[in-house]
């Protein structure tokens, strides 16, 4: 045998006993509880990803054909002087129907489906058209409602849905997160915030980490989606940042304090009207035309900036800071009216508005500071404190304002969301302990 042989020879043989050594080693692994657990790790999460993926897919389609559809309309009729001056008609008819429709069929509004998550309960798909139908009513005539309600609440329909096909309720309760979580990404073009704002929503002060990997992926690729179909997302990066001196510090303290004060004043306000929604004795279609015609009066008064979406009006505050107590007030008493008359859509985009308007106004009031970042730190402050969402607003602000606005804005979130009180803005949420025991400390 030559030399070359018995080289070779001696290669295969090493080589021989290092696979036999290794397929020993992988054997005596595999009945290991730690491979086993991986193993098991691994392929949940290759479900979730694909069961996320398949939401995320599902509602970013519903989501995007919704805001297209939604532009579309406000494009073509929103830009008629007299646009809404149809809505006493429109909210009437809005509250008569759902007065009349069955179960099955009444919009799916955000406070049913925070309970349905809660109760492992899927929702019917007619409660998500129902509910696409009547937004998209609602907006159109001048209601003063958002857009993101809808979409979250059509995504958490269709999860639920998905959900079915599966045995076990924990699955759907994930999925409908999911959902949620999808459709405020493409409502707002903020997939990270999204995900976290369908987790944190439904229970405040304790994220369920189980579902945020599936909400996340399903955020992303909803987001992707809507963007693919070409719906466009507004974004106003801040630049001119103050630095972390002693009077920026205490403004931010003053401001996230006076946040939480008002988001407490509105959430006493909102759940006040949503009893007497649900005490009036007056005829639905009377309710939502009398309520139509008080915000007639107030779009001829004010103008119709406080009507309908508000988001070119709230724009400009965003790039001038220009902002007054009128436009607190006004888009408040809109929103009031078109809740108390029937009208169908998202609460977040007034919150916004009316966060951005406070912040505007208190940096045109205290002195050396910027209202341009008064009024990005109010939008998100006031979210946080009146939804009681500050992980979610403090995300928010950096996807629209861009990475620096971060501390700023992750402090007045924060501050907000104690400062606001044990009060919850949908009485489905839940609070796990008394937001007093964040500050508690034994010394």
């Amino acid at each position: 045998m030559s030399v070359q042989a018995r080289c070779l020879r001696q290669h295969l043989l090493r080589t021989s006993a290092f696979v036999k050594r290794l397929w020993q080693w992988l054997q005596e692994q595999w009945h290991t509880p730690d491979w086993q657990v991986e193993l098991r790790l691994f392929r949940n999460t290759l479900q979730w990803l694909t069961l996320a993926i398949i939401v995320g897919s599902i509602v970013g389609i519903a989501a995007g054909a919704f805001l297209l559809i939604l532009e579309a309309g406000i494009q073509w009729w929103g830009s008629e002087p007299g646009f809404f001056l149809i809505l006493p008609v429109v909210l009437g008819a809005i509250a008569w129907c759902s007065a009349r429709l069955p179960d099955a069929w009444q919009p799916a509004e955000t406070n049913e489906v925070l309970y349905a998550i809660r109760k492992n309960q899927s929702l019917p798909l007619g409660r998500a058209l129902t509910m696409f139908a009547f937004s998209l009513g609602t907006i159109w005539s001048g209601g003063s409602l958002g857009k993101e309600a809808p979409a979250a609440d059509i995504g958490a329909v269709l999860g639920g849905w998905i959900g079915r096909f599966f045995r076990t309720p924990a699955i759907r309760q994930r999925l409908m997160i999911c959902g949620i979580s999808a459709g405020f990404s493409a409502a707002f073009g903020t997939p990270l915030a999204g995900a976290i704002f369908g987790a944190e929503l439904i229970n405040v002060g304790s994220l369920p980490y189980s579902a945020l990997l599936p909400a996340v992926v399903a955020g992303l690729i909803s987001y992707h989606v809507s963007t693919w179909m070409g719906v466009h997302y507004f974004r106003a990066p801040i630049y001119a940042l103050p630095g972390l001196t002693n009077l920026t510090v205490l403004q931010i303290i003053f401001l996230g304090i006076l946040l939480g004060f008002a988001a407490f004043f509105f959430i006493a306000l909102f759940r006040v009207l949503w009893v007497w929604r649900q005490k009036v004795s007056m005829p639905p279609f009377v309710r939502g035309f009398v309520s139509g015609l008080f915000i007639v009066w107030m779009g001829l008064w004010l103008g119709p900036s406080y009507l309908g979406l508000g988001f070119n009006q709230l724009h400009n505050f965003l790039i001038t800071g220009n902002a007054s107590p009128q436009d607190i007030l006004g888009k408040t008493l809109t929103t009031a009216m078109t809740i108390a008359g029937g009208g169908v859509g998202g609460t977040v985009t007034p919150i916004l508005f009316v966060g951005a308007a406070l912040g505007g106004t208190v940096g045109h009031l205290v002195p050396q500071a910027d209202p341009v970042v008064f009024t990005a730190l109010g939008m998100v402050g006031f979210l946080a404190g009146t939804l009681n969402t500050p992980i979610a607003a403090s995300i928010l602000a950096i996807e629209l304002f861009g990475l620096p606005v971060g501390i700023l804005a992750t402090s007045v979130c924060f501050i907000a969301f104690v400062v606001s009180g044990p009060r919850v803005f949908f009485p489905a949420q839940r609070l796990p302990q008394e937001k007093s025991h964040l500050t508690n400390a034994t010394l």
